[in-house]
C-alpha cells in the first residue's frame, strides 16, 4: 500500500509479524508523524529534507511464515535494492535504489517455493527466481527480456539451493549443496558443464558468497 500524509510519503509492506514502514519526507523540514493502526510511530519523525527513514517494527505473529528477505541489484544502479518475498501470497516487493516506488511481481507457489537472488541472465540486473524444493525445479524470470524459464537440478527434498557467479562468467550459476555426501553440483553457465566439488564437514552450513568451490 502507498500513501501520502502531507509532504510525506510512506509505503507500508504488511506481513505477519514484520511491518516495514519507509517515512521519506519530501520538501518540508517540519516534525511529521505517521499513524499506524491508530498508535503514533514516533521514529518518523523530522529526519531531513529528501532522506529517508526506515523503521523496522515487529508487531507480532499468529505463527505463520513471514516475509523472506533479500538483497540484490534489481535495477542495475550498481546498488543493492531492499527486496522481500512473501511466502504467503508469492509476490515480490522490492524498492529500487533508482526510485521511490516500490515493484511488485507475483511468482512463486505459495509456501513451497524459496526465493532465490542472482543474475541468472547476465544483464547487471537480479533476476526474480525461485527454487521449488519439492521437485528440485528452478524457475526464473529473466530481466534482461521478461522470459521465462525452468530447470530441473536438485534432489527433492534433500539439496539446498546455492546459486552463485562460480564459474567467473558474470552470470549466477543454478547449483545445490547436498548435505549427504557434502557435494556441491552445479551447471556452470559459461559453457553448461556440470561439475561435482566434495567440500564441508558434516552440519555444515553452505555459504556460496565466502565458500565458493571450484
Amino acid at each position: 500500500m502507498n500513501s501520502r500524509i502531507g509532504n510525506a510519503s510512506r509505503l507500508l509492506l504488511f506481513s505477519v509479524g514484520v511491518i516495514i514502514v519507509i517515512c521519506g519526507l519530501g520538501g518540508d523540514s517540519y516534525s511529521q508523524r505517521v499513524r499506524l493502526r491508530g498508535n503514533v510511530d514516533p521514529e518518523c519523525e523530522r529526519w531531513g529534507r529528501n532522506r529517508p527513514r526506515w523503521k523496522f517494527s515487529d508487531i507480532g505473529g499468529d505463527g505463520n511464515v513471514a516475509d523472506k528477505p533479500l538483497t540484490g541489484d534489481y535495477d542495475g544502479e550498481g546498488k543493492a535494492d531492499f527486496t522481500v518475498w512473501r511466502p504467503s501470497d508469492g509476490n515480490w516487493y522490492i524498492l529500487p535504489s533508482s526510485a521511490s516506488n516500490p515493484i511488485y511481481v507475483n511468482f512463486g507457489l505459495v509456501n513451497v517455493d524459496k526465493p532465490l537472488s542472482g543474475d541468472f541472465d547476465g544483464d547487471g540486473k537480479f533476476d526474480v527466481a525461485v527454487y521449488r524444493p519439492t521437485t528440485g525445479f528452478w524457475y526464473l524470470l529473466n530481466s534482461s527480456n521478461g522470459s521465462f524459464a525452468g530447470v530441473k537440478f536438485g534432489l527433492p527434498g534433500e539439496d539446498t539451493a546455492v546459486p552463485a557467479d562460480y564459474d567467473g562468467d558474470g552470470k549466477t550459476d543454478i547449483a545445490v549443496f547436498r548435505p549427504d555426501g557434502r557435494a556441491w553440483y552445479r551447471l556452470n553457465s559459461s559453457n553448461g558443464a556440470f561439475v561435482v566439488r566434495n567440500f564441508g564437514q558434516p552440519g555444515d552450513t553452505p555459504s556460496p558468497t565466502s565458500v565458493n568451490p571450484e
